[in-house]
């Protein structure tokens, strides 16, 4: 039922979309807060099998196991304030809570939590690396990333000379998107951090705020869309040369790439923009429900 699948879910109406991803048609609506007794602030989800999600709560500050396919809610844990980010990793479930600085990890059989691990100030973003499990927090306010040690628990800490807000790891780096903490107007800053010595090889600053990004598959090509004009960019790191691709409209704060297309969140338009990126043209807008977040590829 889940499998190559885009399920987008809707903040607004707390509902998941289910998509197609060969023909891009919508194939299914689920009704969260019919499920879950009343329940609102359905952000983020995982993926367990191909009926069993995952789904975070940001209002109430849990994690549901969902059965999709019997309409049925398996169980729940309850979480730091603000959960905004879950990952997972072998046994574990990683859930990042924004307004209790903290790291849930959670026992994925019965989703019991081990342990809660507290970082720095304003967590906003969560990495694992595929190779070890380690987790790289962005601490947005504490100006660093929190590294907890997925063997034994501890934390190393990597200064940063700006705000960190979205992270991925991509093969042997680390990169960063944040904002300068110098109170400069329409500025952000990309960065690149080796894994293995956890230095920082280059940073770069571009005009423009810019919520969440991408990278290129082999190139040092990142894909970016402006919160104020609504534009998709494509920032050069060769030629550093940050040029305006497309316009994708609305308000984007999401995006993910599987090396062929964009996929990209709108929350003022209520759709899922996809992108071709070879044509640099928008392949389809799906109406999706009302202010889609999270977005996940199956």
């Amino acid at each position: 039922m889940l499998s190559n699948k885009i399920l987008v879910a809707n903040y607004g109406d707390n509902s998941l979309s289910i998509i197609d991803r060969k023909d891009l048609s919508l194939v299914g609506t689920v009704c969260l807060r019919g499920l879950l007794d009343g329940k609102t602030g359905f952000t983020r989800l995982l993926v367990e099998n191909e009926s069993r999600v995952l789904i975070l709560d940001s209002d109430h500050d849990c994690l549901y196991r969902i059965d999709i396919s019997k309409h049925k809610h398996l169980g729940q844990a309850d979480l730091g304030r603000c959960p905004i980010r879950i990952k997972g990793f072998e046994n574990r479930i990683y859930v990042l809570n924004i307004d209790s600085n903290s790291l849930s990890i959670i026992d994925k059989s019965d989703l019991n939590i081990i342990e809660n691990v507290y970082l720095g100030e304003k967590p906003t973003d969560l990495a694992i690396d595929p190779a070890t499990g380690d987790s790289y927090i962005t601490n947005l306010n504490s100006h660093c990333l929190s590294v907890v040690n997925h063997e034994n628990g501890e934390i190393d800490t990597i200064k940063l000379s700006y705000m960190p807000f979205r992270i991925k790891i991509k093969d042997d780096s680390i990169y960063v998107l944040g904002f300068l903490n110098n109170h400069t107007l329409s500025c952000s800053i990309i960065s690149s951090i080796d894994i293995k010595d956890k230095l920082v090889i280059w940073e770069e600053i571009l005009k423009g705020i810019y919520f969440d990004f991408e990278k290129s598959k082999e190139q040092d090509i990142f894909y970016l869309v402006d919160s104020e004009n609504s534009w998709l960019y494509e920032y050069d790191k060769s030629t550093r040369e940050n040029q305006r691709k497309l316009y994708i409209g609305g308000l984007t704060n999401y995006i993910i790439y599987d090396f062929e297309n964009l996929y990209l969140n709108d929350m003022i338009n209520n759709q899922l923009v996809i992108v071709d990126i070879a044509s640099n043209q928008i392949k389809k807008r799906i109406t999706v429900g009302r202010e889609p977040h999270d977005i996940l590829l199956t």
